[in-house]
């Protein structure tokens, strides 16, 4: 159909705009909270009062058209579905790398008591990893004790395995395999020997790209920064990131909803529990 002699743009436009706009602020106050019924124009309430605004006249300007859509579209608040949710990551693979819904391996270093001076604590260090593969449903004793073996072939008997805790921390992530790791060592060389030995109990391969270094600590590491007094007594100064070899102490196995953590491989005895790892 050819346009008419009499067709004007902005009329046509406007009774456009007009439609289409003023159906959409009646049927978002609509369904405000406070007032539910199909609104009349009118300005004896708040609500009313916003909506009247809102409202595109046959005879608005194109000015008053656009201060109206504005007002609407954005000082009420409804520009936000003007763009997708972002999370930093797309949405399916994000929810897919989730790691909390699955269960939680903690292990347990410790410096040995022999080599601790005298009034300080031993430096001690905890590490975790997901099974990515396992739900606390499907989790069984018998899949627990097969990852308690292989924790204890990874770390050994009396005296296990060790390493050097330092000032630098070096992370690993791989989350679709469970693991985000932070680790203090005194060089990439020791840290990279944490996480391989980790990535062996079950089976993967260390991917050096996905190993990241934290820029170097503001001060030095101190093993013996001395003494000073505090409230009258002598004490011994907090030591920064001392560099110790901490021993692998123990190995717990956390399921979300099931109370206390399962104890897998304990050969110090530390626990107080009996351990699932073949004696």
């Amino acid at each position: 159909m050819p346009l008419p002699e009499s067709f004007g743009s902005w009329e046509h436009l406007l009774k456009i705009i007009r439609n289409f706009h003023n159906w959409r602020v009646r049927d978002f106050f609509k369904h405000d909270r406070y007032d539910r019924h199909v609104r009349e124009p009118r300005i004896d309430r708040p609500v009313n009062n916003l909506m009247q605004a809102c409202i595109i006249g046959p005879n608005d300007s194109a000015i008053v058209v656009l201060v109206r859509v504005i007002f609407f579209e954005i000082s009420l608040g409804n520009a936000a579905r003007l763009q997708p949710i972002y999370y930093g990551l797309p949405v399916q693979p994000f929810d897919e790398d989730r790691m909390d819904d699955h269960p939680q391996i903690l292990l347990y270093f410790e410096e040995d008591l022999a080599v601790t001076p005298d009034g300080f604590s031993r430096v001690q260090a905890h590490i975790n990893f997901r099974l990515m593969d396992e739900t606390p449903s499907t989790m069984t004793q018998t899949k627990a004790k097969v990852i308690a073996n292989k924790i204890k072939a990874a770390f050994g008997v009396i005296p296990t395995w060790d390493f050097t805790k330092g000032k630098y921390i070096y992370s690993y992530q791989d989350r679709k395999k469970g693991y985000w790791l932070q680790i203090y060592a005194i060089n990439k060389t020791e840290a990279v020997g944490v996480i391989k030995k980790i990535l062996s109990i079950q089976g993967h391969e260390y991917d050096e790209d996905r190993l990241k270094e934290s820029n170097a600590p503001g001060k030095q590491s101190n093993n013996n920064p001395g003494s000073h007094v505090i409230y009258g007594q002598t004490v011994r100064k907090k030591r920064y990131r001392p560099e110790k070899k901490v021993r692998f102490r123990y190995a717990l196995l956390k399921l979300d909803g099931f109370g206390a953590p399962i104890v897998l491989y304990d050969p110090y005895h530390r626990c107080n529990i009996s351990a699932i790892a073949d004696n």
